[in-house]
C-alpha cells in the first residue's frame, strides 16, 4: 500500500504560515478554535489577493490544523517550528495507513 503524503516537507513553513495568519486576523491564541463560517470568510479574503492554489493550500493547513486540535495535538504545533509541521504530516500519515 502506497503511503499519501498530506504535504511535502518544504511546504510545512507554508501551511504554518496560513494558519498563524488566520489566528492573527481572528485575535486568537492557538489552542482556540474556529468555526467553518470564520475559516469561508478569511479564505475568500485570501482570494482575493492570492491564486486559488494558494487558497487551497490555505484551507488544507486550517483543515489539518483543526484536525490535530480537536485531538490536543496544538501543543506541538505551538511551538511554531517547520519541524513540529513535519510531526504533523508524520502522524497524519500514521493515522491514515497504518
Amino acid at each position: 500500500m502506497l503511503i499519501r503524503r498530506i504535504f511535502r516537507k518544504k511546504q510545512a513553513h507554508f501551511y504554518r504560515r496560513w494558519v498563524v495568519q488566520f489566528y492573527e486576523a481572528l485575535a486568537r491564541k492557538p489552542d482556540e478554535t474556529f468555526s467553518g463560517d470564520e475559516k469561508n470568510v478569511g479564505l475568500r479574503g485570501l482570494a482575493a489577493e492570492h491564486e486559488d492554489r494558494q487558497v487551497k493550500q490555505a484551507d488544507h493547513a486550517l483543515r489539518l490544523y483543526l484536525h490535530y486540535l480537536h485531538l490536543h495535538l496544538a501543543h506541538t504545533v505551538a511551538a511554531g517550528s517547520d519541524e513540529a509541521w513535519r510531526h504533523v504530516a508524520d502522524e497524519v500519515r500514521r493515522v491514515k495507513c497504518p
